[in-house]
């Protein structure tokens, strides 16, 4: 084995960002599950707490799914009776979504399973230094700009 390869590997910052997130998603999922939901159906509901009313693009492109995905997830939910979707008064081709009262219910539990996730991954870190890598993290999201590499 090269332990230079090995060393590279184990110390890229982006190798270490995708095995954080993948366990992450694994415990999201975990949580998620009584719920009846999963990781998408979940960033779309948060996406409508904060911003209820928009339309199907503009919800997909804030969560960064593409429009058929962002199409089935919205099935699912209003099939469980969580989204309705309406016809935008000014432009029949547009549908704003919407979070039903059952919705906004759930709604309310999920800010409280992000806490239970986020404390959990980062409960080797003290306050300063939990809000120091989540701070560090939004610097290099926004500076990263793969257009540039």
């Amino acid at each position: 084995m090269d332990l230079k390869v090995k060393q590279t590997r184990e110390n890229s910052f982006g190798w270490l960002v995708k095995m954080l997130s993948q366990r992450i998603d694994r415990t999201m999922t975990d949580e998620l599950k009584p719920l009846g939901l999963n990781p998408g159906l979940f960033a779309t509901i948060m996406t409508l707490l904060e911003q209820e009313g928009i339309n199907q693009t503009k919800l997909g492109n804030a969560i960064g799914v593409q429009g058929h995905t962002t199409t089935r997830n919205l099935d699912i939910l209003e099939e469980m009776s969580l989204v309705k979707r309406c016809q935008d008064p000014d432009n029949r081709r547009i549908h704003r979504v919407f979070l039903t009262k059952e919705g906004k219910t759930l709604g309310k539990k999920l800010p409280l399973l992000v806490k239970k996730v986020n404390s959990n991954f980062l409960s080797a870190l003290d306050e300063n230094e939990s809000t120091q890598v989540v701070e560090i993290l939004k610097k290099v999201l926004n500076s990263a700009d793969p257009k540039k590499t």
